[in-house]
């Protein structure tokens, strides 16, 4: 008995010494690879569903209309210059010059194979992550610290993989690549980043990197104020520094008066309570669930001992700390301000801020506690993948029923019907708000023609906005059979439908079985709960998504009940199923 236990002293004794030494490279190099194929297992095929889509999310043409003067041809390679001009100096509403430089390269570059963009998007985003954690590297963040903080930014659920064309995921792109490229070039010597010391060739890269960063989202305008501070105070007695950081100054004073004169003013919302209620759902968009809101607990934590960390590091640590926890208050604050709901894209920028806190956290934590780093790991993507899947799906789905719906209205198209949309922002079965709408409009009078074979511009109607089309139309929307009541779409009447078909509903086989099961692994460890879908996206549903009716101009004399025939699925690689 007594060697028994004289044996589990021995034992307990070896495991707390284990646990208060560091971890060895052996260590370091079992989660480095650990890390690396947790992420390829759970990311890579959400990025192979998204790049064998056979259309984009469906704001994909609506915001050339928004960025791109109403004439441009954004498929010119001539028309690059002046629509990036239009987007600095005339657009309306949202003022994004960098999204719009890179969509119109994009688009003469690739053509509309939105598979190929979305191959370039994943790119960016790897590149995003990479950029993370070589800044966290040259912070001197211990590598454990590194890989928990880059599985936060990459598993969050608040994710922007299904926007093809996401201006927050530029936002993170170059705000990583200003903040690693101050770093860069710091002194060797203090590890403080001078303006006036740099190069005239490192000071445009900069400049460029910045202005790029200013022209990728509204948002951004925070972050590139807190750069210029930064660079400002590190540099403050310096009459070079004032004159290299008055471009800066003029751009921003520029970009504010963009912005005021671009957005509509009763989005401007000052009223504390409405403010308040819109940051409180952004924060609930930061803290992804877990069992106990144990996650939300432990980063407040860590974002605490981030103070600890800045008092006991050097100038580099300090200095990027200051700044990333401005651009996250900051960019929180800009996002409440206007009377917008919250999504969960919007947090990426924020995000992305909040993991380089978090890790500089981490680097506090009693030596003992080693192992949580490792286990953040593992319960990271076992809790968040289900949503990751769940928006995938039913996205995926919904591009490929759109696809299909689309399809459908082409036919009649070419057999001599009008083309109509309720013309609702949203109906009772679904979320088919403008967006999708406006991407039919957009498709037969203006890109259909341009990419894919429609011979000749064609209307678009929308019924509830009292545009009703003249003679025999086919009607796009969400009501099925069964819910379309006399009266939801103005002017139509039932007994004019002489015929319906309903998009197919494929459950995506692999991509399906993945979902249920990181989801049901998710509740096997606790934590249930809705899944997290983007702001006015569709949910996981069983059913069909999109019907399209034929009306004809005279009543259609029907014995039996409206039958609603299925489309067959078309997955073709490419743009609207070319």
């Amino acid at each position: 008995m007594e060697s028994q236990m004289e044996l589990i002293r021995q034992a307990s004794s070896r495991a707390l010494d284990w646990l208060r030494s560091e971890p060895g490279p052996h260590t370091i190099a079992c989660v480095r690879a650990l890390w690396v194929a947790i992420s390829l297992v759970v990311m890579a095929p959400l990025a192979l569903a998204f790049i064998q889509c056979p259309l984009p999310i469906t704001d994909v043409f609506t915001g050339p209309e928004i960025h791109y003067s109403p004439s441009a041809d954004f498929t010119s390679a001539r028309k690059i210059l002046p629509n990036y001009w239009h987007g600095i100096v005339r657009s309306k509403f949202m003022v994004r010059p960098t999204q719009v430089l890179l969509n119109n390269l994009q688009y003469v570059a690739l053509g509309p194979e939105f598979g190929a963009m979305y191959a370039v998007k994943w790119s960016l985003k790897l590149a995003s992550i990479s950029l993370l954690l070589a800044i966290l590297r040259r912070l001197r963040i211990d590598a454990l610290s590194r890989y928990a903080a880059g599985a936060l930014a990459l598993f969050h659920p608040s994710t922007l993989d299904p926007i093809l064309w996401s201006a927050d995921g530029l936002v993170v792109l170059f705000m990583v690549a200003l903040v690693f490229l101050t770093l860069r070039f710091s002194s060797p010597e203090t590890g403080v980043f001078r303006i006036d010391q740099i190069s005239r060739a490192k000071y445009s890269l900069v400049l460029s990197a910045w202005f790029l960063l200013l022209g990728a989202k509204e948002v951004a305008l925070v972050v590139c104020l807190g750069f210029v501070m930064l660079w400002q105070v590190c540099a403050w007695r310096s009459r070079i520094a004032w004159l290299r950081l008055a471009p800066f100054y003029g751009l921003l004073l520029f970009w504010m008066y963009r912005l005021a004169e671009a957005r509509p003013k009763d989005q401007y919302v000052l009223a504390l309570g409405e403010v308040a209620g819109r940051l409180v759902e952004h924060l609930r968009w930061l803290c992804p669930p877990s069992p106990g809101h144990c996650l939300a607990g432990l980063c407040l934590g860590l974002l605490l001992l981030s103070a600890r960390a800045f008092r006991r590091g050097d100038a580099p640590l300090r200095t990027t700390l200051c700044l990333a926890l401005f651009a996250a208050a900051g960019m929180l604050a800009f996002l409440s301000i206007p009377a917008v709901r919250g999504s969960g894209r919007y947090m990426i920028s924020v995000i992305y801020a909040l993991a380089i806190l978090a890790a500089a956290g981490m680097t506090q934590l009693p030596r003992a506690a080693w192992l949580l780093k490792p286990a953040l790991l593992l319960l990271l993507p076992a809790w968040m993948a289900g949503d990751l899947y769940s928006q995938t799906l039913a996205f995926v789905e919904d591009m490929q029923e759109f696809g299909a719906a689309l399809g459908q209205l082409e036919t009649g198209a070419r057999e001599g019907y009008a083309i109509a949309c309720s013309g609702d922002q949203f109906e009772v079965e679904g979320c088919m708000g403008n967006e999708i709408q406006d991407t039919v409009k957009l498709h037969f009078e203006k890109y259909g023609p341009a990419f894919f074979g429609l011979p000749a511009p064609t209307r678009v109607y929308f019924v509830n906005r009292g545009d009703k089309p003249p003679g025999p139309y086919r009607l796009l929307t969400t009501y099925s059979p069964e819910t379309l009541k006399e009266g939801a779409i103005r002017g139509l009447d039932l007994a004019h439908i002489e015929g319906a078909v309903q998009t197919p509903h494929d459950h995506q086989g692999l991509l399906a079985r993945l979902t249920r099961g990181y989801t049901q692994l998710a509740k096997n460890l606790g934590n249930d709960h809705w899944a997290y879908y983007d702001l006015g996206t569709w949910v996981l549903t069983d059913k069909p998504r999109f019907f399209v009716y034929t009306v004809s101009e005279l009543p259609v004399n029907r014995s039996a009940p409206l039958t609603t025939l299925m489309l067959r699925p078309a997955y073709r690689y490419g743009a609207f199923m070319r």
